[in-house]
């Protein structure tokens, strides 16, 4: 028996790291860079005590930025180190999903660790190194209900001190676990069909640490990471819609995983209001049926799609978020709710091989492996696109051609390769599509400089401080350009600006040595 157990718990982990193979020797991609190597906190000496003890950053996930503390002394600017430890996170929340699943007898509990750990909607979080918060909550989320289970069963304060611990590690990787104590309260429905009042107070101590811990993060999302700017989600009624819309969209990805990108188009944009409030009605139907059948099957599917939707509630856009910039809905935002539905399918199939005919079961066992492989390959391939920043945003562009945000990272992939004249065009339209981005305008100047268009360059880096006019690195660079065009009184009044928001800028501290030698020199 324990050699089974062995055997299956190597699949599952063979499984979760050989499928992202791909990715292990891969690079920094999208704000990796902004999360790690130029992340002042985590390659400074005293970044833990700033991370945990003051607000340097935009989030406060201190547990997550400590681990990449940690991880910047061992790999440095080597990307590889930070995927493999993502890797063998996301293989080892694979198997604690396979032991909280057997501690709660749901069936299929191994099929449904196999299948969480190749679904290809998981791969935005374990190819991506910013999203480590995913992988390292998850992995405390799962340790928080496994504890909770064994204090259930035992009665002791010790694993309900365990419990506790564990959630607010949780919460201090990346706090849109807020929703696991009602998660603990939907386990408690599962075993026992109802929830007491018992059960409700010895939760409390779980919902104080969520609601303290959300509203950190608001705090830090309203001040600092979002700041002035405009998230478009809209009033009550446009946030209600936009949430049915993601629940139904984030339903059909997990089910039918098959056009997975790293920017998805604005459809709530063009979609009607009803007909986004529409795509709720199927949730609220089968809730429906379920109650009336919560003797037998119903249960299942009611602590399932609750739990979906549970832990989908903090990122269904009721509440303003700095990345709803850019999308409202993401792959990486489906790396806790997924667990559910999984769940769904794993028991579905395996309570239906159990009771068909025995002839009929090698149908069903090729049918769970075609699936798997079919996942697998999947996942393979998106992680194959995460590699880079070249191949994620042109894979992005492939799907989604007028994503601004895909432009623009592209076009900064073809500058680093020095191919100028191809990216800015991707710059100019990423300008057409976006023209109150500041950053887009900058890179803009960057290319034509590049090209010698000094006056063009210029004008794009006084519309990028029109938009942004605090942005010293954007001064700083319209410094550069000035001094190109000899202009270099403008140039050191830039220079100066640049330092006096950002008295550390090296790209301003280096220049202005420079202009005030061409002064003297004149």
């Amino acid at each position: 028996m324990a050699g089974h157990t062995a055997f299956k718990a190597a699949l599952v982990l063979g499984a979760a790291v050989l499928i992202y193979v791909p990715v292990m020797n891969g690079q920094f991609i999208w704000d990796d860079d902004q999360m790690v190597t130029a992340n002042p906190v985590v390659r400074a000496p005293d970044g833990l005590y700033r991370m945990w003890f003051d607000t340097p950053l935009v989030d406060y996930f201190p547990l997550t930025t400590t681990t990449l503390w940690l991880e910047y002394r061992l790999w440095g600017a080597n990307a590889a180190g930070y995927h493999v430890t993502n890797i063998v996170l996301h293989a080892l929340n694979a198997i604690l999903l396979w032991r909280v699943l057997l501690a709660l007898n749901v069936p299929g509990a191994w099929f449904a660790a196999l299948l969480f750990a190749v679904h290809p909607l998981n791969a935005a979080s374990v190819a991506w190194i910013s999203e480590r918060k995913n992988t390292l909550a998850q992995l405390f989320f799962l340790l928080t209900v496994s504890t909770w289970l064994r204090f259930e069963r035992t009665s002791s304060l010790r694993w309900y001190a365990g419990a506790l611990l564990c959630h607010f590690a949780a919460l201090l990787s990346k706090t849109s676990v807020v929703m696991l104590p009602v998660v603990l309260l939907i386990c408690a429905w599962w075993q026992r069909g109802r929830i007491t009042a018992r059960d409700v107070v010895r939760t409390l101590p779980f919902f104080a640490a969520s609601l303290a811990m959300g509203l950190v993060t608001i705090w830090f999302q309203n001040g600092r990471a979002i700041a002035n700017d405009v998230i478009p989600i809209g009033g009550p009624l446009e946030r209600l819609a936009g949430a049915c819309f993601a629940a139904g969209f984030y339903l059909y990805s997990t089910l039918l995983p098959l056009n997975l990108m790293a920017i998805y188009p604005a459809w709530h944009k063009t979609l009607p209001l009803a007909v986004q409030l529409a795509i709720g009605a199927p949730f609220a139907l089968a809730f429906a049926a379920a109650w009336r059948h919560r003797a037998t099957w119903g249960k299942a599917v009611i602590c399932a799609l609750g739990y979906f939707l549970v832990t989908l509630l903090p990122v269904l856009g009721f509440l303003r978020m700095s990345y709803m910039q850019l999308t409202l809905v993401a792959d990486h935002f489906t790396y806790l709710p997924i667990v559910g539905v999984i769940a769904l399918v794993a028991g579905a199939g395996t309570v239906g091989y159990e009771k068909a005919p025995s002839a009929w079961r090698p149908i069903w066992i090729g049918g769970a492996v075609v699936l798997i492989g079919l996942l697998s390959a999947l996942t393979w391939e998106r992680a194959a696109i995460h590699y880079s920043e070249e191949t994620l945003w042109r894979a992005t562009l492939e799907k989604n051609p007028d994503t601004w945000q895909g432009h623009n990272h592209y076009g900064a992939a073809l500058y680093g390769k020095g191919e100028i004249a191809q990216a800015t065009l991707h710059f100019m339209r990423a300008a057409e599509l976006n023209p109150d981005a500041s950053d887009v305008h900058n890179n803009l100047a960057l290319a034509m400089l590049a090209q010698g268009q000094v006056d063009d360059a210029i004008s794009e880096y006084r519309e990028a401080l029109r938009l942004a006019p605090d942005d010293a690195t954007i001064l700083a660079n319209l410094g550069i350009a000035l001094m190109h065009r000899g202009s270099v009184d403008e140039a050191i009044a830039d220079f100066e600006a640049a330092l006096r928001l950002q008295p550390d800028l090296e790209i301003a501290r280096d220049s202005l040595p420079v202009a005030l030698e061409a002064r003297r020199a004149r």
